[in-house]
């Protein structure tokens, strides 16, 4: 079995050579070949998740790559498996907008031990490894302290699949002096979070559009609960993942209390 060092070189490899052979560095080529409407936007996410599949074969030919495209339903998981979103963001892509972007992560027993996120229209990579810190191309990344006057607060874009609670605590965030927005990309979200410091929130949530990114905010320092404030997992009903300042904690703490979430 191939160890983390070589996997972690792999989806390095693997990132860099989807960014090229789908040509994003060309965003009129891109946007050209795709059209503007979803449905061929579906396509090129069946299209890069093969891609993605074949490379990682070369790679590491016996793991199981589980993705948003192609969902294994049948069967206990293995202890080791890959998680797969070839394109976050296909409403964004749809319009036009360069909020997208390609997420991989390899999970142990439960536990993303690494992964990386390629964002096109921004040319760049980013990397991480559980005890290993951030990278971005290639540079270890450290960001500034979070300290932002107004700090994010990125919520996930299925509001039709959310509760009503969950609307209560947006609202409440802006309330206290959090800066909402809705992007419609995870893959973009928690790099943001990760550079400027702020909170993404989602209940529910899918496995490969949050793993690469709770391991981001990890490594930088920030915390991982569910909306109760309880260690999170793949089985917990929400997700909170947040780098800020003490104060800025307080501030969102209560504000899950102002939408009756925590006590």
């Amino acid at each position: 079995m191939q160890d983390l060092k070589t996997r972690h070189h792999a989806v390095e490899l693997v990132l860099a050579a989807v960014n090229k052979h789908f040509c994003f560095s060309s965003r009129s080529t891109f946007i050209d070949k795709i059209g503007r409407g979803t449905e061929m936007v579906g396509q090129l996410d069946l299209a890069i998740d093969k891609f993605v599949r074949g490379k990682l074969v070369q790679f590491c030919p016996d793991d199981l790559v589980i993705s948003e495209e192609v969902v294994r339903n049948a069967g206990k998981l293995p202890d080791n498996y890959w998680l797969l979103d070839p394109l976050d963001g296909t409403h964004n892509t749809a319009f036009g907008w360069g909020l997208y972007g390609t997420m991989l992560a390899y999970i142990v027993r439960g536990q993303v031990q690494l992964g990386g996120i390629l964002l096109p229209e921004y040319q760049e990579t980013w990397t991480v490894q559980r005890g290993g810190g951030v990278w971005l191309n290639g540079c270890r990344f450290r960001p500034k302290k979070a300290e932002i006057a107004k700090p994010l607060a990125i919520g996930c874009s299925a509001l039709r699949y959310s509760g009503q609670k969950y609307l209560l605590l947006l609202k409440a965030l802006s309330e206290k002096g959090f800066s909402v927005r809705l992007i419609g990309s995870d893959a973009v979200a928690f790099p943001m979070i990760a550079a400027y410091g702020g909170v993404y929130v989602a209940s529910p949530f899918e496995p490969w559009d949050v793993a690469v990114g709770t391991l981001l905010i990890e490594e930088l320092g920030g915390r991982v609960t569910d909306f109760g404030g309880n260690d999170w997992d793949f089985t917990s009903p929400s997700l909170c993942a947040h780098r800020l300042t003490p104060a800025q904690a307080v501030k969102m703490n209560l504000s899950f209390r102002m939408a009756g979430i925590r006590k």
